[in-house]
């Protein structure tokens, strides 16, 4: 089969993955009660790819990875997590393009501070037993005016929920538009707005009703090519935090808050021929942390990656991060009194990551990894909760089989 019809053609790819786990702490408690234990994994992942006919320069992508879990000590928490994506992509006319993205994840909450995100960091959740689940979608629209100028418009949605939990789930709509302009081979300018409403789930075991964010943000985006292989890339500007906290059973509303604050993201790449390194800043929104709030998380993180042989590739990552959220209401007690609760909680945390990969054949693939993490400073309702520490290890085999064009 040539190479122009293998492009041409619908792709069937599978895989399976197994890893071997070990952590010091799987619960994330506090050091008195921190559990060491290990865990297996057992991945299969699914891909369909391919152009769609009816477009030209149309293509698609769907994926599913299931993940099955098995602890060697702890009871009640093995279990099967879920991820699937998809991804569609349209070239409606030489200037125009249309993009689509969703993705699903669902995993056992225990594992919260497991999951890597991109920028290193894991999550971190009040509770630990459930399910967190995430459902995101994204549609982008973008169109290049010129050779030099692009405009972009993006809808986005986003579904966190953690069933069988205290932690306490959201969803949220979102609209972005941005404009950039090319003003030298090196340099692009551009600007952009960001509007996101976001509602939380009710706390009925706390009498709490559900309370709103919206969230605006005016960005001035630029990048600039420093040489070849450095590049720079901001994005940043004011925004303002508007709060209607839930009405609480038996006690007044309390009233809503403005927070005027900034969300930037710099970001700089330096690519070679064997090598790749990543130096990032970010402050933004952060949904994640299962509260009735949203947070604020600042990020500092870098990265590495080098190939050292045909055989061979390392990579690390370091990273610091700040989570801070406020919950404000009025309850009421046993007694009927009404009083006001304010809970200030922020999070610390410090990481290192290092992993090496090794090729073994054409299709099997070994990573071997270490990663450490520290919690630095943890203050719930101005109480200084213990630090913690949090080591891991992991094994994993990776083999992918032959694609299937059709």
């Amino acid at each position: 089969m040539t190479a122009s019809s293998l492009a041409a053609a619908h792709q069937f790819e599978f895989g399976i993955s197994q890893q071997i786990r070990a952590e010091s702490n799987i619960f994330g408690g506090s050091p008195e009660k921190a559990i060491a234990d290990g865990v297996y994994l057992l991945s299969p992942s699914v891909e369909v790819s391919g152009r769609i006919g009816e477009f030209e320069g149309g293509r698609y992508s769907l994926a599913y990875r299931p993940s099955y879990l098995f602890y060697f000590i702890s009871d009640d928490v093995d279990g099967l997590d879920n991820r699937a994506s998809a991804d569609l992509e349209f070239t409606l006319t030489p200037a125009d393009r249309l993009r689509a993205n969703s993705s699903y994840v669902e995993y056992s909450s225990v594992q919260a501070i497991s999951q890597e995100n991109p920028g290193g960091g894991f999550d971190v959740l009040p509770e630990d037993q459930g399910k967190t689940i995430r459902a995101l979608a994204n549609i982008t629209y973008s169109r290049e005016q010129t050779r030099k100028s692009r405009f972009s418009l993006d809808f986005n949605f986003q579904d966190y929920s953690y069933p069988e939990s205290r932690n306490v789930g959201n969803k949220s709509i979102a609209a972005s538009g941005s404009y950039t302009r090319a003003i030298s081979p090196r340099l692009m300018l551009g600007a952009g707005l960001t509007a996101r409403y976001r509602i939380f789930a009710e706390q009925p075991q706390y009498g709490i009703g559900s309370s709103t964010v919206t969230i605006s943000n005016l960005n001035i985006l630029g990048s600039y090519a420093l040489s070849r292989t450095l590049s720079f890339e901001f994005m940043g500007g004011p925004s303002l935090i508007r709060t209607e906290p839930g009405a609480v059973v038996g006690a007044e509303t309390p009233p809503s808050g403005s927070d005027l604050t900034y969300f930037m993201n710099l970001l700089l790449n330096l690519s070679r021929k064997n090598s790749d390194y990543r130096a990032s800043y970010r402050r933004d929104e952060d949904a994640s942390g299962g509260s009735n709030r949203t947070s604020v998380a600042d990020t500092f993180s870098g990265s590495a990656r080098l190939r050292i042989d045909e055989f061979w590739r390392v990579g690390g990552n370091i990273g610091w991060n700040r989570r801070q959220t406020v919950d404000s209401y009025v309850y009421s007690d046993d007694q009927g009194n009404q009083l006001p609760f304010s809970q200030v909680s922020q999070l610390d945390r410090a990481w290192v990551g290092l992993t090496a990969t090794r090729l073994l054949g054409e299709k099997f693939l070994l990573t071997m990894g270490f990663r450490y993490q520290r919690w630095l400073d943890y203050v719930v309702g101005g109480v200084q909760r213990p630090t913690q520490d949090n080591f891991t290890g992991s094994l994993r085999l990776d083999y992918e089989f032959d694609p299937i064009a059709f």
